[in-house]
């Protein structure tokens, strides 16, 4: 099988160009300690990719706490995460591919609200390569047709079945 070589790279940012998914996990952590909510580390990322507002009304749910607004404690997360923005870095091993293929071929960031990075770049689906950290963000990259990389697997060196 000949290699794939795309035509365009999509990024995802959060988690994949900036090395962000460790201070989401500090302000959750907070959040829950707070709040006497039970999550874990390992629940917090195998939920990558969804939104906090669902995954407080999942934990709300789960734990019978009727008294959890999703809402109001989406909102306290994201305060507590807005004050580790400074310590957030690159994924080195992400941002030197796109250095690498700056100005040779277009590239796009993409986020779960983007829709359109795809067509500001003008490559078809199936030509390009999209990065991503997270199983739900993998799943829309290969529904739309397009060459995956779990950067987790880069990270890591676990096959992607070890990742869930």
């Amino acid at each position: 099988m000949p290699e794939f070589i795309p035509a365009g790279l999509i990024f995802d940012c959060d988690g994949t160009l900036a090395d962000t998914m460790p201070l989401h996990w500090r302000a959750w952590s907070e959040l829950a300690s707070r709040h006497s909510l039970d999550f874990p580390e390992t629940r917090f990322y195998g939920l990558g990719g969804v939104p906090t507002r669902d995954i407080l009304k999942l934990l709300a749910q789960e734990q019978n706490r009727p008294d959890i607004d999703p809402l109001a404690l989406a909102r306290e997360k994201e305060e507590l995460y807005l004050h580790f923005l400074p310590e957030v870095g690159p994924v080195e091993e992400v941002v030197a591919i796109a250095r690498e293929h700056r100005g040779r071929i277009p590239m796009a960031v993409a986020s779960g609200g983007s829709r359109h990075a795809i067509r500001r770049i003008r490559v078809e689906p199936t030509r390009c390569r999209a990065f991503e950290d997270t199983n739900l963000g993998m799943q829309a990259i290969r529904a739309a047709g397009m060459d995956a990389v779990d950067i987790r697997c880069m990270r890591t060196g676990l096959p992607p079945a070890a990742l869930g």
